[in-house]
């Protein structure tokens, strides 16, 4: 077992942050409060001088808790006495703590009596012998009478009082046998690895000592690689199984074609480690408890299965309905004129040419996905299926895919090409180049660049609890997470601030995002997120607005409500679904409003879920489409339309009424009444998250793989990375 303890300095640290839902107010200018706090003060009689100031009512911002505590009180302070009652309202919110398992919830009205200035909330925390991380959870107070509110949320952490004990896992061996058509990457690394003369072939720059850019060191500490071992993946996968026990094996053997391709069909086409039970596959299915001891399933996504699809069976397809062919075991790569001996004689493979090793749909394979669909009010199999995710369908319907030249595949971005680079792409086994072999002026690296740098921190920082602590570095993740960074800010969006001005007590603006990619910003498994940030300050520093600033721990205002449990409980969301997710906005007018892009799946009773095959459709979809993307294409698919309010936006996705800008316009319309300075500076930051909280909170079952996904999550919240920024100063 792996052991980890919770120190003082967690509990330092929780006391230094502060509470990430409260938003700035336009208010004079002299608010010099911090920008990552989101709740509007309003005073209704500021405005008033005839008006009397009322008192104010506050929560402590933080409070830290052990488990065994119980009950717990929590203050809420009037800032004076009064000569009448005040009355307020609370209630507790569910983060990754959750309501009848962590906590009891309680939603009351309290009375302050005449001369009180101080009620403490009794809470009752539910001491339980799970091992659990450090959870969060949130009181509220609303609605007061007679007095306003200055601070309304309290952010209650809770450490546990028992270890977290990390579930026993095997260690990766990268040196795992040929297991039917399939060998291991390190195999394909002893000659597809960086020259150890002084040749410098895949090595950058071309020296001895260059950077092994090799597709070997490119892959090793990618997702693609670590496609078993992500935390997340095994969490969702797990709380699905949790959800629908008696389709449990129907589950982990649709998640597993994708994450351990190369096992999961040599189990269903030798017809060994499968099982019937929870299965409905009549040859039964490959479950994840076998996968894990698997080392050809916990190798991922790997050199021999891309390099033998066979490239009849690209249409694109399922990943169940890719032929391999294991009798010629045929390994395809992007060049003609091939070298066939070295490959014949050091390895059970015969090496071919094949253009759709270039193409876009060889990714579609997995990442073109849909999922079956149960009715949330009886657990039935729907007959119709969710599109969980289509970066493909998406492209099909941009410029990167107009059938000339120019066009871009998913590997031109994913898996670029180096400008002015030539190599040969193998030495032999001893690390020497071949004079003799041809050399590639078109190497594309096998680096897989993507946004998530949430994923490989993870995989760094617990490298021995997954079981790849042999088999990877520190270093190696870091780079991974640099390179996604980069590849985040150069690649994917712009935004444009244009028009600032103030006329008449309002600042007005526009912000423009545009989209960079060939598929939809962000795209692919709906817990991705992309959102604007702005804040206003005066020449002192000071904040006059602020909106959509991300806290310490990556949530934005909207989190603390919708990642409760009034909007991840089934039996709580139906009264109050349309707070449970953002609206799509385009004009903003308050600092309550953060344009968020993302899409937002629908249950059967057309409420907000985060259980995968609960989903039946989307209520919104507002994810920013490719430059191009249009309804009156012939290559649209209905499949990845637009959905919700962003349909009636007049500069969404269009730009003189015609469709295909990629583009989004937010207009930011403030009261700017009041305010005395004459300068300011708008800042405006596009972020991407890759995880939103509430994907989080909305596992609400225990299991080993989502108490430890969770206990990691808390530890390490998946930050939001800014994608694009610009700023503005104005003088008027």
């Amino acid at each position: 077992m792996y052991t980890v303890r919770f120190s003082s300095l967690c509990r330092n640290i929780l006391l230094m942050l502060s509470c990430c839902f409260t938003l700035f107010a336009c208010n004079g200018g002299d608010d010099t409060s911090s920008p990552a706090d989101d709740t509007a003060v309003v005073d209704p009689g500021a405005n008033d001088p005839s008006n009397e100031p009322l008192p104010t009512l506050s929560v402590p911002a933080t409070l830290t808790v052990e488990e065994q505590q119980d009950p717990i009180g929590v203050a809420i302070t009037l800032s004076t006495a009064t000569s009448t009652s005040v009355t307020v309202n609370y209630r507790l919110l569910s983060d990754s703590a959750l309501a009848e398992s962590d906590f009891v919830a309680a939603t009351q009205s309290i009375t302050f009596d005449i001369g009180e200035i101080e009620k403490i909330i009794s809470v009752q925390l539910i001491d339980d012998l799970i091992n659990e991380p450090l959870e969060r959870f949130s009181l509220e107070i609303f609605a007061a009478s007679g007095a306003t509110i200055s601070s309304s949320i309290s952010l209650i952490s809770i450490i546990a009082n028992d270890d977290y004990d990390f579930p026993e896992r095997i260690e990766f061996d990268a040196a795992w046998d040929v297991n039917g058509a399939f060998a291991p990457a390190s195999s394909c690394g002893n000659c597809h690895q960086g020259a150890n003369d002084s040749s410098g072939v895949l090595r950058l720059p071309q020296t001895a000592t260059g950077k092994d850019i090799s597709p070997y060191a490119g892959w090793q500490h990618d997702a693609m690689a670590h496609a078993l071992n992500d935390p997340y993946y095994l969490a969702v996968v797990e709380e699905e199984t949790l959800h629908f026990p008696d389709l449990k094996g129907t589950i982990e053997d649709k998640c597993l074609s994708c994450h351990a391709p190369m096992a999961h069909y040599t189990a269903h086409l030798t017809e060994t480690n499968l099982t019937l039970d929870n299965c409905v596959r009549t040859d039964g299915c490959y479950g994840m408890d076998v996968a894990q001891l698997n080392m050809t399933a916990r190798e991922g996504v790997s050199c021999t299965l891309c390099h033998q699809i066979d490239p009849v069976t690209v249409s694109p397809t399922v990943a169940e309905k890719v032929t391999i062919n294991t009798e010629l075991l045929s390994i395809y790569g992007p060049y003609d004129d091939v070298v066939r001996g070295a490959m014949r004689n050091n390895t059970q493979y015969e090496v071919k040419g094949g253009a759709h090793m270039q193409g876009s749909s060889l990714c579609a394979v997995c990442h073109n996905l849909k999922a079956p669909s149960i009715d949330i009010n009886n657990d039935q199999l729907l007959s119709t299926t969710l599109v969980e995710q289509a970066p493909y369908t998406e492209w099909l319907n941009s410029t990167f895919n107009e059938g000339n030249d120019e066009d871009k595949q998913c590997q031109t971005c994913h898996m670029p090409q180096i400008t002015d680079y030539e190599t040969q792409i193998a030495t032999t086994a001893n690390g020497n180049a071949n004079a003799n072999w041809p050399v590639r002026t078109e190497y594309s690296q096998h680096q897989f660049l993507g946004g998530n740098t949430s994923l490989p921190l993870l995989l760094r920082d617990y490298d021995e609890q997954l079981g790849i602590a042999n088999s990877t570095s520190e270093t190696g993740f870091d780079d991974v997470i640099a390179r996604n960074r980069k590849f985040l800010t150069s690649h994917a969006a712009s935004v444009e601030l244009t028009s600032v001005d103030v006329q008449n007590s309002e600042l007005t603006f526009d912000v423009k995002v545009v989209n960079h990619s060939g598929h939809k910003l962000p795209t692919s498994f709906p817990c991705r997120r992309v959102w604007l940030s702005v804040t206003v300050s005066d020449p002192q520093d000071n904040i006059l607005f602020s909106s959509g600033v991300p806290s310490a721990f990556g949530a934005i205002a909207v989190d603390a409500f919708q990642a409760s449990d009034d909007c991840v409980l089934a039996s709580n969301i139906a009264d109050n679904n349309d707070a449970c997710y953002s609206h799509h906005i385009d004009t903003v007018t308050s600092s309550q409003q953060i344009p968020v892009y993302e899409s937002v799946m629908a249950d059967s009773n057309q409420h907000v879920t985060y259980v995968l095959l609960h989903g039946v459709n989307y209520l919104k979809d507002n994810r920013i489409p490719p430059e191009g993307f249009s309804t009156s294409s012939e290559r649209y698919n209905s499949e990845v339309a637009i959905i919700g309010a962003a349909n009636q936006d007049p500069d969404f996705n269009r730009e003189n009424s015609e469709q295909g800008s990629g583009s989004d316009v937010v207009h930011y319309q403030l009261d700017w009444s009041g305010l005395a300075d004459n300068e300011l500076t708008v800042d405006v930051k596009l972020y991407y998250q890759s995880i939103k909280p509430a994907f989080i909170t909305g596992m609400t079952h225990h299991g080993d793989k989502v108490d430890q996904f969770k206990w990691m999550a808390a530890q390490h919240p998946p930050q939001p990375e800014v994608l694009a920024s610009t700023t503005t100063h104005l003088s008027y």
